[in-house]
């Protein structure tokens, strides 16, 4: 025990020497480029000033050539684009153009950083598309589109709106160009760039705090950045010279823009030192080559003392994530005693946390099945008490002989087999079977008060479902929307999806009765039960809780658009070929 003791060594004493050496080494290095940058100190920052901000204007004016050319070519990128143009207003049928066309917007916008904002307006079909980085520039946008209307109310064409060239402007208050071209007489196509944009990429590798006004060409200010006064016109002798503005030395740069009729005078902090990089690499190389070797040092240290017992620890970690139930675990012994008691805790820990993970699946598993068995049984009496309340209605009215009585009786007896069997999991294609059974029931029922459309392609019909999923809805329909005399009309349609490289079963259900009450559309919503003179509607609940139990992933709504609809769309489970096979004759 002594000579363990002996051979242990403290973590955190390795760590506080380490960082006092570190904090030594940083203090030497720092003291030693801080004399270097001020004995470098020389006028050759200002040499090469206003030859980096010309070459700057100058490649900002080439983008905004490049963006002038995209804004002509557009058209011709997509065929969706005529398709629009041609479109009218509220045309359901182009929202797949729009989508495309929006997301060409927004996969071009990331290649053109010189400018905050691409839009397209289409007068015919009043359409607006943009593309921005964040919710502010989309905000600008929206005011740009604003702005267009209500100059087309106002009498005036897209030819009236058609900028010549970048044009300076205020959008909300803040300034900016904008440039803006016709196509086709119907369609507007622009971009805008705020001035923080346009100055950003003008002083790029100049300074970082400047400040700059906007000047009309008289001189007088129509914008500016900062807080700084405006500095005696007087003093800006040159178009790069130095200047005393509040009391501080600054550098002033006067231009005029071309591309947007004002000009800039732009001030930054004069800066008294130009460094020579060539003499800081060769001090660098030494101070680098002395930390690396010390650096070396302690690495062989600490891979011995903290590395080493780390990748064992990660080993282990695979181990408890391949082997299926609690594996034996063996944790190395280490010579860091933080270490290896934090190894032999987590040892500890980790098989009481296996055994305690396996036990709650265990009962998680069993606490849900019972949970889906309640609703099932809830389900299918509540099926049952409709179909036999169905049957005594007709029986009343005398046809307790009529073939649609015996019918009736047949298709019920075919239901309670389904709706009272073992299966907890049905194929789609055995669902909507006994869905248009349920209808051609209702259909005996109410002569000329019903008519249905089913539509599913194949590959949805062998998704696997829940048994009464679809039924519920149809029942509920039935019961709750149609109305003697008035015929109504039910459409089921299924598909399957393919969403993120996930795939998805959709499931629309519609019916053109009256639709659903608010109250009871707020109920659903809140999972809260349904009440009414004739008791609680426990089916459509039970469906609800029955998806979000088995099908976590699911999603459910309901609202009313010209009658009921409910729409559900869950994971893509495809049913086995066996189980699917053996109910296909029926479908």
């Amino acid at each position: 025990m002594k000579k363990s003791e002996k051979t242990n060594y403290s973590f955190f004493t390795i760590i506080n020497l380490t960082a006092v050496l570190m904090a030594v080494l940083c203090l030497i290095l720092l003291m030693m480029l801080s004399f270097y940058l001020k004995k470098s100190a020389g006028d050759r920052f200002y040499a090469k000033l206003d030859n980096t901000i010309e070459n700057n204007d100058r490649h900002l004016w080439q983008e905004y050539l490049n963006v002038d050319h995209l804004l002509v070519d557009l058209p011709y990128y997509s065929a969706d684009f005529s398709e629009i143009i041609q479109a009218e207003p509220f045309d359901e049928e182009q929202v797949g153009s729009i989508v495309r066309l929006q997301r060409l917007l927004q996969g071009i916008k990331p290649g053109i950083d010189c400018v905050d904002g691409l839009f397209i307006y289409f007068s015919g079909s009043d359409r607006f598309l943009s593309a921005t980085e964040d919710q502010n520039k989309a905000k600008l946008c929206n005011s740009i589109r604003d702005t267009i209307r209500e100059r087309m109310q106002g009498k005036e064409t897209l030819l009236d709106q058609v900028t010549n060239g970048w044009e300076f402007g205020f959008i909300e208050d803040e300034p900016c160009v904008m440039n803006m071209i016709s196509h086709n007489d119907s369609v507007l196509i622009g971009s805008f760039s705020l001035m923080d944009t346009v100055m950003e990429k003008r002083m790029l590798s100049v300074h970082e705090d400047y400040q700059y006004y906007l000047l009309e060409e008289n001189g007088s200010v129509i914008w500016q950045s900062g807080s700084l006064p405006y500095p005696d016109p007087s003093m800006l002798t040159e178009e790069l010279c130095e200047i005393t503005c509040d009391g501080e030395r600054y550098c002033a740069y006067l231009t005029d823009m071309d591309y947007s009729g004002i000009q800039i005078l732009c001030l930054f902090p004069v800066m008294d030192d130009a460094i020579d990089m060539k003499p800081i690499y060769l001090l660098s190389t030494v101070i680098l080559s002395v930390f690396f070797l010390f650096t070396g040092l302690i690495w062989m240290l600490f891979r011995q003392l903290l590395i080493r017992p780390f990748v064992e620890m990660e080993q282990v970690n695979q181990k408890i994530m391949q082997v299926e139930g609690v594996p034996e675990l063996t944790f190395p012994r280490v010579k860091c005693r933080e270490i290896d008691q934090s190894m032999r805790t987590v040892e500890y820990l980790c098989r009481i946390s296996l055994e305690m993970q396996k036990n709650y699946y265990v009962e998680k598993q069993t606490r849900t099945k019972v949970e889906l068995d309640k609703y099932k049984t809830q389900v299918a009496p509540h099926f049952l008490v409709n179909c036999l309340y169905a049957l005594q209605n007709l029986a009343d009215s005398g046809y307790a002989e009529s073939e649609v009585f015996s019918m009736l009786i047949s298709t019920l007896s075919e239901h309670l087999r389904y709706t009272l069997s073992d299966q907890e999991e049905v194929s789609l294609r055995e669902e909507l079977y006994y869905v248009e059974n349920y209808l051609k029931l209702t259909q005996a029922r109410f002569p000329l008060c019903l008519d249905y459309e089913i539509e599913a392609d194949e590959e949805a019909k062998r998704a696997t479902v829940f048994t009464l999923m679809v039924l519920m809805f149809t029942e509920n329909s039935i019961k709750y929307n149609m109305v003697m005399g008035n015929k109504m009309k039910v459409t089921i349609t299924c598909a399957r999806i393919t969403e993120e490289n996930r795939t998805f079963l959709t499931v629309t259900h519609r019916d053109s009765g009256k639709g659903y009450p608010e109250e009871v559309l707020e109920k659903l919503k809140r999972r809260e039960p349904i009440e009414d003179h004739r008791g609680n509607h426990i089916g459509l609940l039970n469906v609800i809780r029955r998806l979000e139990l088995m099908y976590p992933e699911s999603e459910i709504r309901f609202y009313s658009d010209s009658g009921a609809v409910v729409e559900l769309k869950m994971p893509y489970l495809r049913m086995e070929e066996k189980a699917y096979d053996e109910f296909t004759g029926c479908g």
